[in-house]
């Protein structure tokens, strides 16, 4: 979408040369920042779900479960399993602190 813009230089006094895109490029900044963050969020969430998963049990091997769906399963069942852990999924997210916003006690400020 950022290369869809195309600010001209606005004419600058004393016929000094016009300002580089400073706009453009701090919104592709902005813009990779923001998917870096989301990248680590994520990154973040699922360490939460695989220490949580760990800690109740130890033997699972999460290699495998990073890996893909056990084999046998379609579509459906894939979609049927996400239906029934996306409550514990929004739990799971509401326990991570991204912003630092978080008492010791894992209490929102």
């Amino acid at each position: 979408m950022l290369d869809c813009i195309n600010l001209e230089a606005a004419p600058q006094p004393n016929s000094r040369p016009p300002c580089s895109d400073s706009i453009i490029q701090r919104c592709k900044v902005a813009w990779e920042n923001f998917k870096s963050f989301n990248r680590d969020a994520i990154v973040t969430a699922i360490t939460h779900a695989h220490a949580m998963i760990r800690s109740h049990y130890l033997a699972v091997d999460l290699q495998a479960i990073g890996a893909t769906f056990a084999k046998g399963m379609g579509k459906v069942e894939h979609q049927q399993l996400e239906d029934e852990v996306e409550d514990a999924a929004k739990k799971l997210a509401g326990d991570i602190d991204l912003f630092g916003e978080m008492e010791g006690d894992g209490e929102f400020q």
